[in-house]
């Protein structure tokens, strides 16, 4: 079976954690097909980092796609797209159908809709970013910006609750996680006031994906990257995330977390 990875950071692990999945419970060889080369940078870059590289093998079968797919490959790629398609995990059961037929298909979906996760996935996770077994004492806001004309990807409405609920940490530092610092100390100042200082950092995908999965208390916002954080995370408790729906699209994966959800 054929994986093509698509898309950012967040929704690549959804579609690493679905061949995960496939390949140790069927018994179905999976190769991953990286349409941007963007899986073989990261693991680069996690091998550099992390001391655990023989977790890293487990997805060794990476084939760079370096040419134009055809209209042929592209009906191939396109069925799969569908929320509703089993394999895409919405019909995900107790008693699954037989998914031999896969074996030799070449599948490309975001498989975010209760697409089932196994467990040593994320143990995976935890291991390839080093992710520490306790948290770490401050306050991670994960706050994306599109660019610097355009206000975050949350709404305004949810930080706010968030901020009220947050009044009563004021022992910890707030650290916001953002793809740009300017636009984002921008926004805060101009919107809301905060009754300390916060740090602002964007730094290397990896490196900023452990800031927010380390925190003792994180606040996560409409993406897959900062979800991902969160599930990865030994934060048990304090958790906070927006109301699916504005993620713009269906958006209820599986999970082993608990998460206070802020409508």
């Amino acid at each position: 079976m054929y994986i093509v990875l698509s898309g950012g950071f967040g929704n690549i692990l959804f579609q690493l954690s679905y061949g995960y999945y496939i390949e140790r419970n069927y018994n179905i060889n999976i190769s991953y097909l990286d349409a941007n080369h963007y899986l073989l940078l990261f693991f680069r870059k996690l091998r550099s980092v992390s001391s655990h590289l023989s977790h890293l093998n487990d997805f060794s079968e990476v084939i760079p796609l370096t040419r134009p797919v055809t209209i042929i490959e592209l009906l191939a790629l396109s069925f799969s797209r569908l929320s509703n398609t089993s394999f895409a995990g919405v019909l995900w059961s107790e008693n699954p159908p037989d998914y031999s037929f896969l074996s030799k298909s070449i599948v490309r979906s975001y498989f975010q809709d209760n697409s089932p996760i196994h467990p040593d996935f994320i143990d995976f996770l935890r291991l390839s970013f080093n992710i520490p077994q306790q948290t770490t004492p401050y306050i991670a806001i994960h706050l994306r910006i599109t660019d610097s004309s355009q206000p975050p990807l949350v709404l305004q409405t949810y930080l706010q609750s968030c901020f009220s609920i947050l009044s009563s940490y004021v022992h910890l530092p707030i650290v916001f996680v953002t793809n740009n610092i300017d636009a984002a100390r921008m926004y805060i100042q101009d919107c809301f006031k905060l009754s300390r200082t916060p740090t602002f950092v964007s730094s290397s995908p990896c490196e900023d994906f452990k800031i927010l999965a380390s925190a003792e208390v994180l606040v996560i916002s409409n993406s897959t990257f900062s979800w991902w954080a969160s599930e990865i995370s030994p934060n048990e408790q304090r958790i906070f995330m927006p109301s699916p729906s504005l993620f713009g699209q269906p958006f209820d994966p599986c999970t082993f977390k608990h998460r206070v959800i802020i409508p």
